[in-house]
C-alpha cells in the first residue's frame, strides 16, 4: 500500500499525459491538479489479478475522495484494461487500486489537457 508517484509527458503542445507504474493492491497514485482543464481520458492496463480493481477518484479539497464517473454517469472503476472520458471537473485526480493479489500489476495514464499557456 504505497502512494505511487506519476511521471508528466506533454506529448503535443495542449496536453500533457501522466503515467503511475506499477500499481499493486491497494496502492494509490498521487494526485494531479486539473485547474483549468476541461477534458481528461484514463487508461488503464495490466495485470490486474484476482479481484483487481482500479478506480478514479476526484477531489475538490484534497481531503475528501469521491470515485469519478464517465459522460454515461458510469463509475470511473476498471476490473480491465480499457479507456474511459471523466466526467467531473474536479480540482484533483487520483487512481487508486482497490483489489487484487500478488500479480497485480497495474499501469494507469491519464491524458489531461491544458491550457497552452498552461
Amino acid at each position: 500500500m504505497s502512494t505511487i508517484a506519476y511521471s508528466p509527458n506533454d506529448l503535443l503542445i495542449d496536453n500533457r499525459i501522466y503515467t503511475w507504474s506499477p500499481m499493486a493492491s491497494g496502492d494509490t497514485g498521487a494526485p494531479i491538479g486539473s485547474t483549468g482543464s476541461g477534458d481528461r481520458t484514463v487508461q488503464v492496463q495490466g495485470t490486474f489479478g484476482v479481484g483487481g480493481t482500479v478506480v478514479i477518484e476526484g477531489s475538490l479539497d484534497n481531503v475528501n475522495w469521491f470515485t469519478l464517473r464517465d459522460p454515461t454517469g458510469a463509475s470511473l472503476s476498471f476490473t480491465s484494461a480499457g479507456l474511459k472520458t471523466v466526467l467531473e471537473n474536479v480540482v484533483e485526480l487520483r487512481p487508486r487500486v482497490t483489489g487484487g493479489d500478488g500479480t497485480t500489476q497495474i499501469t494507469v495514464i491519464m491524458a489531461v489537457r491544458r491550457s497552452v499557456n498552461g
